[in-house]
């Protein structure tokens, strides 16, 4: 996979569907960037949560997280996501930005794409999925969550997967 040729598309992408323009609170609260992000969205390549799953497991993709700073810039990042259950994906970031953000708001956006350069049509070479995801904070849930899965990395940031959205 040529990385240049996923990051830059999907930092567009991600950014316009977080609503990150730099613009005060106010505007953007009156702004859907998520939906409006794109007019076309690509549900013919997109996968389901199950296939996004099963790819995110085998390390098939490029994941690029976004976020929004304290100050209402963007943050985005490329990050390996590990599979807590059907539900939920952990990531083992150190103290970063990203990962204060996402303690303050709670949310962040995810993009998951596959890229196949040897498919025939577009819809096979390009695919994936982006995900809405809240910051899992129920003690009971990150409890079993760890007991079912003990080689998770037990400082790892835990999302919960709250809305699967075709790529777009």
């Amino acid at each position: 996979m040529h990385i240049k040729r996923l990051i830059i598309p999907m930092m567009a992408v991600l950014l316009l569907s977080t609503g990150c323009s730099g613009r005060s609170q106010q505007s953007k609260a009156a702004v859907d960037g998520v939906s409006s992000a794109s007019l076309t969205h690509y549900e013919d390549s997109s996968l389901s949560q199950e296939e996004l799953m099963k790819a995110i497991e085998n390390e098939e993709g490029g994941c690029t997280i976004a976020t929004v700073n304290q100050d209402g810039s963007p943050n985005l990042i490329v990050a390996v996501p590990g599979v807590a259950d059907e539900n939920h994906l952990i990531f083992g970031w150190a103290d970063n930005t990203t990962k204060a953000n996402v303690k303050r708001t709670g949310q962040a956006m995810i993009a998951y794409y596959l890229y196949d350069s040897q498919a025939a049509e577009k819809s096979g070479r390009h695919s994936g999925a982006r995900l809405r995801v809240e910051l899992e904070t129920d003690e009971a849930v990150l409890k079993k969550l760890f007991e079912d899965n003990p080689d998770l990395p037990s400082i790892g940031t835990v999302l919960k997967i709250t809305e699967v959205l075709p790529l777009g």
